[in-house]
């Protein structure tokens, strides 16, 4: 049958993976990981080259949008960020910059949204991948696996699978319309669901109004595709040489609540000072450096430990990889 995603293909056994540093006795702690079939995803993985060529060829998934695509990383939205915020201090600017927090984007991805956003004509997708996407996002079913238990198969009403290889890709074709600003107004990075919105101007006051202004885009497109964006996990900082306070708090609000201003957030992984300073970040890549040092102790017993190759390779992809990024 033409455009069918076989069902046996869309049952997934769900498994909660603890996130790094996060309370392990809250439930919104863990990640949901879907295990799926095997043959699913090598057929997946056809269909989402297939897919991601044609919308690289089209341009279809944002020029400011790095996450999952070819030649692109966090280190290009981490430089680019950064050296608009310290050219902006050679020209004696502010930059304000607000970190945006996108709640459980690939859970509850809306489905007829997304079958609405790929219809578009403008996007060229043929309709035979069209229909198996359709036939891919609907008919799941979960069980949830908790060490031994497992809970009985319900079907979600929203969202892609976490685990599945094509998952990525269409959730970058489902945000790829998200509100840019003009140069004049601010720029944008972005890394798949990591969303950084920023402005400059020697007027701290001004950079807010023009930010806030963006602010109220994103609210629209959010509302829009019912992209929910979490006021009280999203950040805002400024930037600045300056040493003097700033008389007039900034004033950013999303969702009508107020956004906190913060003197450091952290994006992709890098702690980003208001001074530009990286002793924080330093710091805490040492920390996380010395725990993993002590995990990798564990592993070098004299009689019972793993091998100096073993070791090495632990080193390298563990403790190496966290100081050279």
């Amino acid at each position: 049958m033409e455009g069918y995603f076989p069902l046996p293909w869309k049952s997934a056994v769900v498994t909660m993976i603890h996130k790094p540093g996060k309370d392990p006795y809250n439930v919104t702690s863990y990640r949901p990981i879907s295990l799926l079939s095997h043959v699913g995803k090598l057929f997946e993985r056809v269909l989402t080259q297939r897919l991601s060529s044609h919308a690289e060829e089209m341009g279809l998934l944002g020029i400011h949008q790095a996450g999952f695509r070819k030649a692109r990383s966090t280190t290009d939205n981490i430089l680019r960020l950064s050296e608009d915020i310290l050219r902006n201090f050679k020209k004696k600017e502010h930059t304000l910059a607000v970190f945006f927090d996108i709640e459980k984007a690939f859970d509850k991805m809306w489905h007829n949204g997304l079958c609405y956003r790929l219809a578009d004509s403008n996007l060229q997708i043929p309709l035979s991948i069209r229909n198996i996407i359709t036939s891919f996002l609907h008919n799941r079913t979960i069980k949830v696996k908790v060490s031994t238990a497992i809970s009985s198969p319900f079907t979600p009403e929203a969202g892609v699978p976490q685990g599945a290889v094509l998952s990525p890709l269409l959730f970058l074709l489902y945000i790829s319309d998200i509100y840019y600003p003009p140069p004049t107004i601010g720029q944008v990075s972005q890394f798949a669901d990591d969303l950084c919105y920023w402005t400059s101007s020697k007027c701290p006051k001004l950079a807010a109004k023009k930010l806030q202004k963006s602010i109220e885009e994103i609210e629209t497109w959010s509302n829009m595709w019912r992209v929910k964006l979490n006021p009280q996990k999203t950040q805002c900082v400024l930037f600045t040489r300056s040493t003097r306070k700033n008389k007039k708090p900034i004033d950013l609000k999303l969702y009508g609540e107020a956004i906190k201003v913060e003197k450091e957030a952290k994006f992709l992984g890098v702690t980003f000072q208001k001074n530009m300073n990286w002793t924080s970040h330093i710091a805490n890549i040492e920390r996380e450096g010395r725990k993993r040092l002590n995990h990798l102790k564990t592993l070098c017993g004299r009689k019972c430990g793993a091998s100096p190759q073993t070791v090495l390779k632990v080193y390298i992809s563990y403790i190496r990889s966290l100081f050279e990024y």
